[in-house]
Formats: structure tokens, C-alpha cells, sequence
């Protein structure tokens, strides 16, 4: 099965079936009974069913089924009555209320599931995410673990593929599981099926395959990151960034355009980040010359590449003409580490109130490493360097400082001296 799927079986189809036969329902109900018998209650309910429905599956995007059925439900009415009764506005009202409510609660739970996982992956490896070791091997519809052995020992791939499609997810997670080891070309496009998989377990597993495979998936995997199914991006933005291929950095690049979904967005970003140095230039270009989300995203990948190269370009970034895209330049800097402290100080010199607190935030991030740097410039020639240099010791309230901290207020700049007592009043707070 391709990604994104054309069997019937395939989750996204079956959604798209079930809203389509439901407003095919609404429709018929709102031209018999409203239309036709003049009834403008009761059955109307039944559509709040769908509305939830549809937030879940969709998420923001239900916000216009509300507006669809609200339209219809006044026009129906204005059509029978010539007139619209505020009971009838107020019902349409409370659709598409239903409906922003229930995409946006169901698109946060989402992004906290997403989080949650990715996490874990971060932490622990995704070979060891949502395995079944303490749980038996059901036997459903004559499936088992036990057969999914033979077939990988008797080079069954077809077997094996087949078993993606079982009933019980933990059968479809093994299969998956098997056909990666097997290493077998013919396993790539039915396990890029599964990326979008309404198991979590399975999904990570699909992905997890399909890094393995290496190279015969990534154009796959590319296909796969303009699947219809949000999961299915950003699975394959994951397993792309495990191959390491170069091929995959013009269209992760690419994918920083995902306005569907941020979580696409992010995965991309730290897919680049993890292929690192290969995608060093398309991403300091994309950081200097992106629309405004493909330069946060590059800010992001780039924190993930402690090179000179990506520091130099994240500095530059602090004066972008965009707040979102500075603030991730400060927050990527802080992630690299000690060999931007040195180029972080560098850029005290001549700046502005604003740039020298992102500049602070980021060595406070760094955490100790920063101290002693920071200490070696706390008289330095240019003001803007002391000032800098006062306000990142106080944000890491770093009681050694404190005296360093206090000789600074005497100095001949004033602003050098405001720095200084709300850095020692910042460390006195901590």
C-alpha cells in the first residue's frame, strides 16, 4: 500500500467516508424535517455528535463543518419561514462553537500525545518506544507472534506485509518490526502505510523500520512527508533525519512550510538537526533568506549542529526582523552549548537593551560553562559588553559573581550600573 493509502481500510478514507455519509444524513434531515414538517429542534442534537467527531479527527479544520451546517440550518429556515427566529441563529451559533471547541481540545491533546513521545524517543531511543515485553502474544484471527518468527526466518515478506493489516496493533508492531529487519526493499511502501497508523506504537515502529532500510526508503519517505495524514509527515520527517541521506534535506527544508500542523514543523527542523553537518549551508541559507517559519525552523536545526559555521549564522539571526525567528536564534544558541559563549560575548558589543537579553538568556541556558567567560570581559572596554555581562550573571544567580556583580556599581555608564543592581537583585531572589 502506498503512503497515504488507497485501501478502503485506510484510516484517513474511512474518516472521509463517515463525514461524508453523516452530512449526507444532516442534509436529508434538515430538508425533511425542517423544510418540509417545519421542526427546527430535537434532531438538530444529533449533529453536536458529528461536530465532536469531526474536531477529533480534523481538529481546527471542524470549525468550518460548524459554519456549513449553521449556514444551512438558518438558510433552510429563512427559505420555509422567510424569516430567521433567534432560536434557530442562536443553534447555529452553538455549531460552530461545538465545533472550534472540540478542534481545538482535541488538537491540544494531540500535540501533548506528539510531545510525550517524542520525549520519550529523545531520552530512551526509539527502539525501546511503546514495546510490548510484558504483554503475551494474543492470538486474533489465527495471528501470532510466533508466526510473524516463522515468516522472518522463512524470508515470508509478503506474509509479513500482510500482517501490518492485523487486527491487534501489538501483530501489526511486530510486523513492522520484523520487515525492518529483514532489510527487504519490497517492505517500504507498505510500511510507509503505516505511518500514519492510528497506533502510536505502530506508527514509531513503521518509522523506525523504514531508518533502518536506509537509503532504498528515503524517496519514500519523501513522497511521505505530502501524506494527507498529519502523523504520517511527521513520522517520516523522523525517519528521515535517522538516515542521515543527503537527499532529504531540500525537502525537509521544504516541509518547514507545514502550516497544517507545528508539530510537522518541528520534526522537520530537528530531522535537519540530526543529519547535521550535511545540512549545514541549505540551512544557514534557509535561516538568511526563508520566509518567516523556514528561518525559525532553520534556527532550530541549526541549534542541533554545534559547528562555528551555525553559531556565526544563529548570532546573525538575533537581529532578524522577526521576534519569533530571534527568540528560537537565542533559544538554539543556549542548546549548543559552550562553543557559543565566546561568539555570544562578541555579540554584546554595540548592542541594543533588547538583543543583549536574548544574548543574556542564551549563556544563561549554557549554565556554568558561561561563568568564567563571562567573568574575563566584566571590564571590558565597551559598555554594551558590561551591561550584557551583568545582566546574564544575574539570571544565572550564581552567588560566585556576586562580588564581580557588585564592583560594576560604580561604574561610569549608568546603564552598566542599573544591570548591576538588578543582577544582584535577581541573585539575591533565587
Amino acid at each position: 500500500m502506498k503512503a497515504g493509502g488507497t485501501d478502503w481500510r485506510n484510516p484517513q478514507r474511512l474518516k472521509v467516508i463517515a463525514v461524508a455519509l453523516m452530512v449526507g444524513l444532516f442534509l436529508f434531515m434538515e430538508l425533511v424535517l425542517h423544510f418540509y414538517l417545519g421542526i427546527d429542534i430535537i434532531y438538530t442534537h444529533f449533529f453536536y455528535i458529528f461536530l465532536i467527531l469531526t474536531g477529533m479527527w480534523y481538529h481546527e479544520k471542524a470549525v468550518f463543518a460548524g459554519c456549513a451546517l449553521g449556514a444551512v440550518h438558518i438558510g433552510i429556515e429563512y427559505l420555509s419561514t422567510g424569516t430567521i427566529t433567534l432560536g434557530v441563529a442562536v443553534r447555529a451559533g452553538m455549531f460552530i462553537l461545538v465545533a472550534y471547541l472540540s478542534g481545538y481540545l482535541f488538537e491540544k491533546i494531540a500535540e501533548e500525545q506528539n510531545r510525550f513521545m517524542a520525549y520519550v524517543v529523545d531520552t530512551v531511543g526509539q527502539a525501546q518506544v511503546c514495546s510490548y515485553p510484558a504483554r503475551s502474544a494474543l492470538k486474533l484471527r489465527g495471528e501470532s507472534r510466533n508466526d510473524i518468527t516463522r515468516m522472518q526466518r522463512d524470508g515470508d515478506i509478503g506474509g509479513l506485509i500482510a500482517y501490518l493489516h492485523a487486527k491487534n496493533p501489538e501483530i501489526r508492531y511486530c510486523a513492522a518490526a520484523a520487515l525492518g529487519d529483514t532489510g527487504d526493499l519490497r517492505a517500504v511502501e507498505p510500511l510507509a502505510g503505516m505511518l500514519g497508523n492510528e497506533e502510536t506504537s505502530v506508527r514509531w515502529k513503521a518509522a523506525e523500520a523504514l531508518s533502518s532500510i536506509g537509503a532504498p526508503a528515503v524517496d519514500t519517505l519523501i513522497r511521505s512527508l505530502k501524506d494527507e495524514s498529519v502523523d504520517a509527515r511527521w513520522m517520516a520527517a523522523i525517519a528521515l533525519g535517522d538516515t542521515g541521506d543527503l537527499r532529504a534535506v531540500r525537502p525537509l527544508i521544504e516541509t518547514l512550510r507545514d502550516e497544517e500542523d507545528r508539530y510537522v514543523w518541528s520534526r522537520a527542523a530537528l530531522a535537519l538537526g540530526r543529519i547535521g553537518a550535511p545540512a549545514l549551508d541549505a540551512l544557514i541559507h534557509a535561516l538568511r533568506t526563508g520566509e518567516e517559519q523556514v528561518r525559525q525552523g532553520a534556527a532550530l536545526a541549526l541549534g542541533k549542529i554545534p559547528e562555528p559555521a551555525a553559531i556565526e549564522a544563529l548570532v546573525g539571526a538575533l537581529d532578524d526582523r522577526c521576534e519569533d525567528v530571534r527568540l528560537e536564534a537565542a533559544g538554539a544558541l543556549g542548546e549548543t552549548g559552550e562553543p557559543a559563549v565566546r561568539p555570544l560575548i562578541t555579540a554584546m558589543c554595540g548592542a541594543d537593551r533588547d538583543r543583549r537579553e536574548m544574548i543574556a538568556e542564551a549563556l544563561t541556558s549554557i549554565g556554568s560553562p558561561a561563568i568564567e567567560p563571562l567573568l574575563d570581559v566584566i571590564s571590558h572596554d565597551d559598555w554594551t559588553v558590561r551591561a550584557g555581562t551583568a545582566t546574564a550573571l544575574g539570571k544565572m544567580g550564581d552567588e560566585s559573581a556576586v562580588s564581580a556583580i557588585t564592583g560594576m556599581l560604580d561604574d561610569v555608564h549608568e546603564e552598566v550600573r542599573a544591570a548591576a543592581r538588578n543582577a544582584l537583585k535577581a541573585v539575591k531572589n533565587k
